[in-house]
């Protein structure tokens, strides 16, 4: 029904937009001319001479702004075929990676920072934040797709807590949307072989000389890869490792979903502008867990325990005595889906004071965070137990913020900007009203709490003379749980017009979320009450029952004190950067930057405490080269990362934390009886002492292992792209990405894997030839899209994805396929134990056809 009633809105939509270019808008016949030119995007000079809307709240171009940014023009959005914000990134952004994390879905990584949320990383549409506080950061478009109303991508490499505050530790995606320049519209069908299929239209108009009318809106759906056509190689994390040398099937289709949807307005009148944005996005996490063909239901198993006749599946005996599968229990887990819905509205005034001017902004944003179970794969029996959805847990917040800054511009050779900002966050139901684990309202996923957070900010840039200017700028955020200081410094050197050499020093603060700061879903028992003293896993089952000298069961471990919770500190992150950009002979820019980071204070999550430390810090190198070669018909673009570790030992940031095991008492009892349950069966209580150690390093586990390379980053990542237009009706284009192995986790593996198969991914060069090394260990991406743009105003385009991707081995005959290494992505995990690869990056085709009114 809702899928629907949305087709029903976006053709309404897009039937007004028709209607409206002979009536209700200025009447305005459609040009003459064919579709927009092929290679329509910015010169090379617009580019660097273009005001950037991101990172500063100045009004700077390219060379004077001290920052290194990658800017995605809507040619190459058109260009790429990409089929959501992830894949775009991968495909231009130096040094961008994305991963998976079963638990928590795609997470992305860039400067050496890679976790397993999107809290480091913030995601902007048209400036506006759309990171939450809750517990996750930015979740709400990584896999959307629905792209059409993309005008540019600005991605700024690095630390920004100046303009941006909290989460601005590796970088900001600043995505610009489509304005109406004219009355038009337009009509985009999308299909793949991947099993996918959507639909989105964009309506412009002008009704009067100084308003514009920009609405979005579009609904995407697809089936994903084939049934269990992902393996995982390497150490599965959960359920157990499967020591497979061709992989084991990942349980579920990758890249599926019921259906995403996108709706936006955006709306100019003068100097008043009003933007709105809903959307709705859904990510299967099936293929990242091992199949389970064990589909036993929770407190129904359908296990015969010792009885070797095995399970009784779908009315068929399955036998139980292999020694691996009956180890792959997944209870459930394994039907892991994540919803993220998402709402906003900004309203900002910009009122002109002579040459300057004070810029005011309103906005409110709610969020809904669902991680839920559905039906899938070919097991009746559990299509039968789990009709429809059933919500494992339940989530949201609302955000009220107001922003006003004076930008003063009358002062010759100076241009300054000061303002304040107000923000609330009210934490705890989603957009339904629901705040549960388990739809059990007593048991809260997240503290029902607000926060607040006032800021003051300032920045000016100042040009000494024509070939030096400095910058300075700060920030002061004062929240509830922290306050954080972020100062930036920079001089830009201009040589000449067509070359700027920037000296940046910045820095940027993290505050802890809502999860982290506040008891949560793991300080709380089924009733509502806190968990303020040890206790045994199961009451019912005596721990000494088998073995008198050595106890048998966990402890669920207490509720930390909240004061313990609340000095969590914000993670910071120092970095000096040296940048370059310059244009030669008016066809190519080169951008290259060196930078060093420090990260302090890092959050580390503990399974064990069940709660976020601050545990270690590391520092890093980052060399990024950006090189763009444009003319008439030919675009080129080619880039390279080199990322490492440095003055980092990770055996050294590690700590060690207390926690409560089962002692004895003075009569050598480890436990007592306590009465009974309503069932009649024993209860028992344990004697507790906070004497257990357990170490959390953060660093080791997740970040570097050796201190010498990333566990997570690869230390090279290449990217090449070229759009070619021979003629006006027709383009080509092609793009790839190589990822030359991941080293950081070759000692990893040495010291704690049992002989898995990593498909030579994880290994360096060592005594294979170049030829070998690039085809064995290197993971190419590789598209390629034919574009027509023909008369009528059609547009068609063909889309060939990750071209030597394929995972098809010979089982019998033990082979493997050589081009498994280039579908491989890496599992980001806070813990050694997590070592997949998934083979998700399959070679699939597309078409896409636009109709232009």
């Amino acid at each position: 029904m809702v899928r629907t009633l949305f087709v029903m809105v976006l053709l309404t939509v897009l039937s007004a937009g028709l209607v409206s270019q002979g009536t209700v808008f200025a009447s305005e016949e459609p040009p003459a001319e064919e579709s927009a030119e092929v290679l329509d995007e910015l010169s090379l000079g617009d580019l660097l001479t273009m005001e950037i809307t991101t990172g500063s709240f100045l009004e700077l171009d390219l060379k004077k702004s001290p920052l290194s940014m990658t800017v995605i023009t809507r040619e190459m959005v058109r260009a790429s075929g990409a089929r959501n914000m992830s894949e775009l990134l991968d495909i231009y952004v130096p040094g961008f990676i994305y991963n998976f994390n079963k638990w928590n879905g795609t997470q992305w990584g860039l400067r050496g920072v890679s976790n397993d949320r999107n809290t480091k990383i913030i995601y902007l549409v048209n400036g506006h934040k759309m990171n939450t506080q809750s517990r996750d950061g930015f979740q709400s478009e990584t896999v959307l797709g629905l792209l059409g109303d993309v005008e540019r991508v600005e991605v700024l490499r690095g630390p920004a807590g100046l303009v941006y505050g909290t989460g601005a530790i590796a970088g900001i995606i600043n995505v610009v949307t489509r304005k109406a320049e004219e009355n038009g519209s337009e009509l985009t069908v999308r299909g793949g072989t991947d099993g996918s299929r959507s639909i989105e239209g964009n309506l412009f108009a002008t009704p009067s000389d100084n308003q514009k009318i920009s609405i979005s809106a579009g609904f995407k759906e697809s089936e994903g890869l084939p049934e269990f056509g992902t393996r995982i190689y390497g150490t599965s994390g959960w359920p157990a490792a499967p020591g497979f040398r061709l992989g084991a099937p990942g349980d579920g289709r990758y890249g599926s979903t019921p259906g995403n949807w996108k709706a936006a307005l955006d709306w100019t009148i003068g100097d008043f502008n009003l933007y709105a944005r809903a959307t709705h996005q859904i990510e299967n996490a099936f293929c990242f867990f091992i199949l389970d063909p064990w589909p036993e239901l929770r407190g129904q198993p359908l296990w015969f325990g010792s009885d070797t006749r095995g399970s009784v599946v779908d009315g068929k005996t399955v036998a139980n005595d292999d020694s691996y599968w009956i180890t792959t229990e997944g209870w459930e887990n394994q039907l892991r889906q994540y919803l993220s819905d998402n709402i906003m509205a900004e309203a900002s005034y910009n009122l002109a004071l002579g040459e300057n001017s004070v810029k005011f902004k309103v906005g409110f944003d709610g969020s809904t965070s669902r991680t839920q179970q559905v039906d899938h794969g070919p097991y009746e029996v559990l299509k039968n137990a789990y009709r429809g959805i059933k919500v494992h847990e339940a989530f949201g917040d609302k955000r009220i913020q107001a922003n006003a800054t004076y930008l003063l511009k009358s002062v010759a050779q100076l241009q300054a900007a000061f303002g304040a900002e107000f923000r609330m966050d009210i934490f705890g139901e989603d957009l339904e009203g629901n705040n549960y684990q388990f739809s059990n309202d007593k048991k809260y996923t997240i503290d029902n709490i607000n926060y607040y957070t006032g800021t003051l900010f300032g920045e000016g840039f100042y040009d000494i003379n024509e070939m030096l200017g400095a910058h300075v700028g700060l920030r002061l955020d004062v929240h509830t749980r922290a306050v954080m200081f972020n100062p930036k410094v920079a001089a830009i050197f201009r040589p000449s017009d067509e070359h700027s050499i920037k000296l940046i020093y910045q820095s940027a603060s993290n505050n802890g979320t809502v999860d982290n700061y506040e008891y949560n879903r793991y300080h709380i028992d089924d009733d509502g009450n806190y968990e303020d003293e040890p206790q045994l896993s199961s009451r019912t089952t005596r721990p000494s029952a088998t073995d008198t000298t050595k106890p048998t069961q966990s402890i669920v471990q207490p509720a930390p004190p909240l004061s313990e919770l609340h000095d969590l500190k914000p993670e910071k992150v120092h970095s000096i950067e040296l940048a370059y950009v310059g244009r030669f002979m008016d066809a190519l820019t080169i951008q290259p930057s060196l930078a060093w980071g420090k990260i302090m204070d890092l959050f580390g999550w503990s399974q064990d405490l069940y709660r976020v430390v601050n545990v270690g810090q590391y520092e890093y190198v980052n060399g990024d080269l950006d090189i763009k070669y444009s003319n008439d018909n030919f675009t080129i673009g080619a880039a390279h990362t080199y990322q490492r570790p440095v003055r980092t030992d990770p055996d050294e940031e590690g700590k060690t934390y207390k926690m409560y095991a089962l002692t004895s008492n003075e009569d050598g009892e480890w436990d007592k009886q306590v009465g009974f349950d309503v069932d009649g069966d024993t209860l028992w209580e344990g004697y507790y002492t906070q004497s257990y150690p357990v170490e959390l390093n953060v660093v080791k586990n997740s970040v570097t292992y050796d201190g010498k390379h990333f566990m997570s980053n690869p230390d090279h990542i290449s990217k090449f792209y070229a759009i070619y237009s021979p003629w006006e009706w027709m383009s080509l284009s092609t793009s790839l990405r190589m990822i030359w192995g991941v080293p950081g986790m070759k000692k990893v593996i040495e010291d704690n894997d049992d002989n898995s198969n990593y498909m030579g991914f994880y290994w360096e060069k060592e005594d294979q030839s170049i030829k070998d090394f690039i085809m064995r260990s290197v993971s190419k991406k590789w598209n390629f899209s034919l574009s027509f743009y023909l008369p009528k105003q059609f547009d068609v385009s063909f889309y060939a994805y990750n071209i030597l991707g394929t995972d098809h081995h010979k089982f019998y005959s033990g082979k493997f396929d050589k081009n498994t290494v280039n579908t491989l992505r890496l599992s980001q995990g806070y813990e050694l134990a997590q070592r997949d690869l998934y083979s998700v990056d399959q070679r699939s085709f597309g078409i896409n056809v636009t109709k232009n009114f």
